[in-house]
């Protein structure tokens, strides 16, 4: 048995799941559909991407197949891809998968902005409309996408500092 990191588009923070290497996708989705993260069922419109991952791995493969191993991260999503929409003077659109994490959109961004490295460096990602939280690194960008939509809006922004 080996233990994997679930995310999912319900939230930022992974479920761990124990399932075995000889398992298909489609048994560990019913092992995962247990726990309630994919709405008690399984069916064909759910993918699942390793991490960083564009492209989902096919239902019939085992784990073993996939390259997945003991603590690896996986994303399980409805959307193929999530259209990621950045706003920081002006507006920047991208499609990424949802396994994706927030570290490879925020590279992304401040390249598309053409930040110099100065300028880069204090800047981190919040939802937009959202307040000033800033999205964790390590997390999945499909995790932010709104059930039954495959975008997101963020906003490029330096961290708010608390005075006092």
């Amino acid at each position: 048995m080996i233990e994997l990191y679930v995310h999912a588009q319900n939230g930022a923070d992974p479920k761990l799941v124990k399932a075995s290497e000889e398992s298909t996708i489609t048994e560990l989705l019913q092992i995962i559909a247990t726990t309630g993260d994919l709405g008690g069922k399984v069916d064909e419109e759910i993918f699942v991407f390793t991490e960083d991952s564009d492209e989902p791995v096919e239902h019939h493969r085992k784990l073993s197949e996939c390259e997945i191993r003991h603590r690896h991260h996986i994303h399980c999503h409805r959307c193929r891809k999530v259209q990621v929409s950045v706003f920081y003077n002006g507006e920047h659109h991208e499609t990424f998968g949802p396994a994706t994490t927030v570290k490879r959109v925020l590279k992304w961004a401040i390249k598309a902005f053409k930040l110099s490295p100065t300028d880069a460096a204090d800047k981190i990602l919040v939802l937009k409309g959202h307040g000033s939280e800033e999205l964790p690194l390590d997390a999945h960008i499909g995790s932010f996408a709104q059930p039954h939509h495959c975008s997101v809006e963020l906003s490029l922004t330096a961290p708010v500092e608390v005075q006092g």
